[in-house]
């Protein structure tokens, strides 16, 4: 799973993710390369710019968005021998020497 946060301002925002065990990411793509039932629950995506106007009180501001994660099963990999047949219901359905 990868979710990719991005804000356009000047200066340029910083980007960091809040996790659901609250572990910060300083990046602005949220990945996970497997995916599993514990990476349920809610995430943030922070962008936040401190801005300098002319009369020297700095300005913090921040914007930040809500997503809800629920893994209902993890991927698999399916793998098929040629020659195989392999039915897999609502997945894939591979048959030797026919077309898609």
């Amino acid at each position: 799973m990868s979710f990719v946060c991005s804000s356009i301002g000047e200066p340029s925002p910083t980007i960091t993710w809040k996790t659901s065990s609250n572990e910060l990411i300083s990046n602005s793509v949220l990945s996970s390369p497997n995916d599993q039932m514990t990476h349920n629950g809610s995430y943030s995506c922070s962008a936040w710019s401190i801005l300098s106007p002319s009369n020297g009180q700095e300005i913090t501001v921040t914007n930040t968005s809500y997503i809800t994660v629920n893994v209902l099963y993890p991927p698999e990999v399916i793998i098929c021998k040629i020659g195989q047949v392999a039915t897999y219901p609502g997945i894939v359905k591979v048959i030797k020497n026919e077309p898609f």
